[in-house]
């Protein structure tokens, strides 16, 4: 037996116990299949037969056309719809905690049942990079990990020295990237980032009020998450972003649209891509009240603990005197406003919902936001786009690869799939008529999902 043979051997009795007993084959063939547009410029591809072998896809043809071999698994594709894994840009994963990683499991899980493939963590921990490893090696039933590094902020980072040893530490620790979060000085920002451009470390994240968005983005932030750097960048008057409240809520009525287009402009020059996460806050600051986002069906899936929490702090910002449903409409108006100009300039906007965050399920979280950008206004194949192939690019540059490996249904791409009762195309929600999920490879069908999903309810009642 060759070595390569033996790997294979090896690694298909392992997942056949990982996944309790679903259909585990070095090679899957999709035949019949429509595979969906996830960019403009592509075709409709109708009645295709997808070869999958050995994790990668190896050859696309017409249906019928490609014989299946004794050992193949055949998926009949008929009237059903392929397209790539989605990629969630801004995800939190927890940590095991005394040894238990039960939580660790269940969450990446839920962004796999939703046709999550890949996350990028956005709080890291060196928890994470063993986690990373473990995905790697194809020890864990999970999206693939790109991960931050932990909070470089204003507590963590007060001086420009420790700027500088902890950008240092983090490279050397193996972090793909650094988290940018509010707090930061402007001289110990511009210290971080002489040392990330030193270190060739990518940064990411918040805007610190001290920074202002047009110093971040002329610093070359890899990704701008969130959307308020860009609210207070174009509100007139007065404007100290440290008391711009709930996501520059008490900036929205002075927004000077005037001022969209050049921030917009200078956006585009900057090569910065955008995760919104318009999700977050629909569901923390919309008209849904507290108990109303409680009832939502994929609560199940979340402890009690975690949900009491989430109803506490959604209340506490009702709460806030400076608070209104009113301002909150504005500011979705705004941020939709921002969020197409971005968009329409050809600034690459990313899929991020920050789950697990207030009232967003990891996994279930994503699909909220894909919605959310349709309604302000992406059209269907921009939003697909924004799941799929432009975090891929980003992230393949991030890696210091020429093209991408995932993302697209090309041959010699990564086989992160998703098959699909119907077109999201025509319809964003349809990414919810899941039939299965393949990760690196493996096919992951509905009825395992579903037995899984009814695992952690039960685990959460």
């Amino acid at each position: 037996m060759t070595v390569n043979l033996a790997y294979l051997l090896c690694r298909t009795l392992f997942l056949a116990c990982l996944l309790g007993g679903v259909q585990v084959s070095a090679e899957v063939l999709i035949d019949n299949v429509n595979i969906v547009p996830v960019r403009s410029d592509e075709g409709a591809r109708t009645a295709r037969a997808v070869l999958v072998r050995d994790g990668l896809i190896q050859r696309i043809a017409a249906a019928g056309e490609i014989s299946a071999g004794e050992s193949t698994t055949v998926i009949d594709g008929s009237g059903q719809y392929l397209m790539p894994g989605l990629i969630e840009m801004h995800a939190h994963i927890p940590v095991a905690k005394q040894g238990d990683d039960q939580l660790v499991r269940d969450t990446l899980f839920l962004f796999v049942s939703q046709g999550v493939t890949t996350i990028r963590g956005m709080i890291g921990d060196p928890y994470h990079l063993r986690l990373r490893n473990d995905v790697n090696r194809e020890q864990l039933m999970a999206p693939r990990i790109i991960t931050s590094s932990p909070s470089l902020n204003g507590r963590t980072v007060r001086t420009e020295k420790s700027a500088i040893r902890l950008v240092k530490l983090y490279k050397q620790k193996g972090y793909d990237f650094l988290k940018i979060h509010p707090g930061i000085s402007l001289p110990v920002m511009e210290a971080l980032v002489k040392t990330a451009r030193e270190q060739g470390m990518a940064f990411s994240g918040h805007v610190p009020a001290d920074v202002g968005i047009k110093r971040a983005l002329a610093y070359g932030y890899g990704t701008i998450d969130h959307l308020d750097g860009f609210v207070t960048g174009i509100a007139d008057g007065d404007v100290n972003a440290k008391q711009g409240g709930f996501f520059g809520m008490r900036y929205a009525g002075k927004a000077n649209r005037d001022k969209l287009a050049e921030l917009v402009s200078a956006a585009a020059a900057s090569g910065v891509a955008v995760v919104p996460t318009q999700t977050l806050f629909t569901r923390w600051a919309g008209t849904e009240s507290a108990e109303e986002l409680a009832s939502n069906v994929e609560m199940r899936y979340m402890p009690r603990s975690t949900i009491k929490q989430w109803r506490k702090r959604k209340q506490q910002l009702e709460d806030d005197p400076l608070f209104s449903m009113s301002q909150s409409r504005r500011l979705l108006e705004l941020r939709n406003d921002v969020l197409i100009a971005l968009a329409n300039a050809g600034v690459p906007i990313l899929l991020g919902s920050d789950a697990p965050q207030v009232f967003n399920v990891p996994g279930f979280s994503a699909l909220h936001e894909l919605e959310a950008m349709v309604d302000a206004g992406m059209s269907n194949t921009a939003v697909l786009a924004a799941a799929t192939i432009h975090p891929a690019t980003y992230l393949a540059t991030l890696a210091g690869q020429d093209q991408p490996q995932y993302g697209r249904i090309e041959p010699g791409q990564v086989a992160d799939l998703l098959l699909l009762r119907s077109n999201p195309g025509d319809d964003i929600s349809n990414i919810r008529s899941l039939q299965g999920v393949m990760l690196r490879g493996q096919w992951i069908n509905s009825e395992h999902i579903e037995r899984k999903l009814s695992e952690i309810a039960g685990r959460n009642r």
